[in-house]
């Protein structure tokens, strides 16, 4: 586990949420890179990323990030009523072309750290998908000319590298891409950085699309000499604005086809979701579909060419990255890490037991470590009290009328350190195994308590795995994932909480009731409790694991093994100590470079005060 990457992957999604309110849905799940829409306001309501394994690089997170605020710019800024009225004229792909780069330059302005990401998916861009896209295209004219149209939008709407591509490129010299410009105009290049909203850009898409149908039909009148005129200064007769004139994306959309192909038909992946367009009338879809042919199946992923081609670069790098991972998760979505919630027919009796079990246990540890921290305490006389022993060396104070002459001995038992306290919940550990785990965790937590060591307790098992006809469930997809239930880690306290009475009774319901054990996915819990831990601003940080050793679950056993040594390894070596104890079991060992065992919760202060003495000392 790679503390850094994990905590670059959860921000995506973060960061989004942030940006955009609650009503965007940000989703890491399989491999694929897509976008939900609305059917009735076009407005997206779900953005997919891949879910991205800890061998992700920080370039492809970056490059998702801009891919997400891309998209969030269209929520922040698109004016839906208009796209839908581009999507009535035929012209919603060409107006999304040019619509682009008046969101980007809006996201950059208003959030400085979205325009670093946008930069980097637009690197990406020139360097590997539109090549790409190009040798595709080979000599077809037409097609390499669609391909050119989003460089060609954006250099002219003054983003740089896309700017250095159309020139190192020579794409400028391109027959229809120079048309195009000798017939827009220099009034019209010059308005493209300019852009301030969804409406001027569906008047550029619609000068656009007219002169492109004019130099596609001779007969036609030429849009040359009015093409650079606002609306109201145009002749009656023109004919730009016509509904039915087709734009240039919306002919040929050679990257919408491509990701199309690409998109699994699951809900997850929008096959079973409203796709624009499905759902309005009969006799309006038809009227729609005859303006324009390819639309009789529309894509998951709406009319946007730039965001569907790198879709497309994002999902085959997803797919590679975890196919070549050696651990591979579909989804982390569905984990939880929150409070435990008291089963329905809990009894105070369960938290007396469980205080009168550890009692004793608790009173030795605590006298023990109370003895410990005041052999290691340091001790100190400070000067400048009014009150206290005498202290020569400020008796010069007097003279000057200040009668702060006197000292106190202060002693600091502060060690510096937080410790995290990692219980398995699993069916293996169901009965006296899990009595036992959580007497002990709560045993520590309140010696840990009574010296005020910073410490939190957490719990670890899986839900209910995804069913086999899951819309989006792993079974579905070619890659064979590791795991294939969600993680559940129940917080019995948390860093900022004390032991009240309520904290208490969520140790007591799982000792005696222990609701949902199932699962035990050991790697990642102890990556998700690492990080928590990492968080802390204490110099020392401690995990002690409890558990019956192997992890055990609804995946690749092999995987899970080799996911639980890595974890152990990098958690390591990220500076947080980690100790296992086996409860009731020698298969620790196999794990834990530090760890012990404990057959009987008697053994309890014997077996762990060692490990006290080294936390709480330093």
């Amino acid at each position: 586990m790679s503390i850094d990457t994990a905590r670059m992957r959860d921000s995506i999604a973060v960061t989004a949420r942030l940006l955009a309110g609650e009503n965007l849905r940000i989703t890491m799940e399989g491999a694929q890179a897509f976008v939900q829409f609305d059917p009735t306001t076009y407005k997206p309501f779900r953005i997919n990323v891949p879910a991205l394994p800890d061998e992700a690089t920080p370039e492809l997170i970056q490059e998702i990030q801009g891919y997400l605020d891309h998209e969030v710019g269209h929520i922040l800024f698109t004016t839906w009523e208009v796209v839908k009225a581009a999507e009535e004229a035929g012209l919603r792909s060409t107006h999304n072309i040019v619509e682009d780069c008046f969101i980007e330059r809006a996201m950059g302005e208003r959030f400085p750290g979205a325009a670093a990401n946008l930069t980097r998916l637009h690197e990406t861009f020139v360097a590997k998908i539109t090549p790409e896209l190009l040798r595709e295209a080979d000599d077809n004219e037409e097609r390499r000319f669609h391909v050119l149209l989003v460089p060609f939008a954006r250099a002219l709407a003054g983003q740089w590298h896309f700017q250095k591509f159309m020139d190192t490129g020579g794409h400028w010299g391109n027959r229809r891409v120079r048309d195009l410009l000798d017939r827009l105009g220099p009034s019209v290049a010059a308005r493209m950085p300019r852009l301030a909203s969804s409406a001027e850009c569906l008047e550029m898409a619609e000068l656009w699309a007219g002169v492109i149908h004019a130099s596609r039909n001779p007969t036609h009148r030429s849009k040359g000499m009015d093409a650079g005129k606002r609306p109201e200064e145009r002749d009656s007769t023109s004919n730009i604005s016509r509904p039915g004139t087709p734009s240039p994306a919306d002919i040929v959309p050679d990257a919408r086809d491509r990701t199309s192909a690409r998109a699994p038909q699951t809900e997850a992946n929008g096959g079973h979701s409203d796709i624009v367009g499905r759902n309005r009338p009969a006799s309006q879809r038809d009227e729609t579909e005859r303006r324009r042919p390819h639309f009789q199946d529309p894509p998951v992923f709406g009319d946007d060419p730039f965001l569907d081609a790198a879709s497309v670069s994002i999902s085959d790098r997803g797919a590679a990255l975890a196919k070549a991972a050696a651990y591979r998760v579909y989804t982390r979505d569905h984990d939880r890490i929150e409070p435990l919630e008291l089963p329905n027919g809990f009894r105070h009796e369960y938290l007396v037991a469980l205080g009168r079990h550890t009692a004793s246990m608790t009173h030795v540890m605590q006298k023990d470590v109370e003895r410990m921290m005041a052999s290691h305490s340091r001790v100190s006389a400070v000067p400048g009290y009014r009150s206290g022993r005498l202290h020569a060396g400020n008796l010069y104070r007097l003279a000057l009328g200040d009668d702060r002459v006197f000292r106190r001995r202060q002693v600091s038992t502060s060690t510096d350190s937080a410790v995290s306290l990692l219980v398995d919940n699993s069916g293996s550990m169901t009965g006296e195994k899990l009595q036992i785990a959580m007497a002990s965790a709560y045993a520590l937590s309140e010696t840990l308590e009574t010296v005020s060591v910073p410490h939190e307790c957490l719990g670890f098992t899986t839900a209910p795995p995804w069913p086999d006809d899951a819309p989006g469930a792993p079974y579905e997809t070619k890659i064979r994932y590791s795991r294939k239930q969600p993680i559940k880690m129940p917080i019995y306290k948390a860093f900022g909480e004390r032991l009240t009475p309520g904290v208490r009774q969520r140790f007591a319901a799982m000792a005696v009731m222990q609701p949902g054990t199932q699962g035990n996915i050991d790697g990642e819990s102890i990556g998700y409790a690492a990080l928590r831990l990492a968080s802390r601003k204490e110099v020392r940080k401690v995990m002690i694991v409890l558990s019956d050793g192997n992890p055990a679950g609804q995946g690749v056993r092999a995987d899970l093994k080799a996911h639980l040594h890595a974890t152990i390894k990098a958690v390591t070596e990220a500076g947080i100590e980690i100790v296992g104890i086996g409860i009731m079991s020698e298969h620790v060992r196999e794990f834990y470079p530090r760890c012990l065992v404990l057959q009987r919760l008697g053994d309890l202060p014997a077996c762990v005060m060692g490990e006290l003495r080294r936390i709480l000392t330093i």
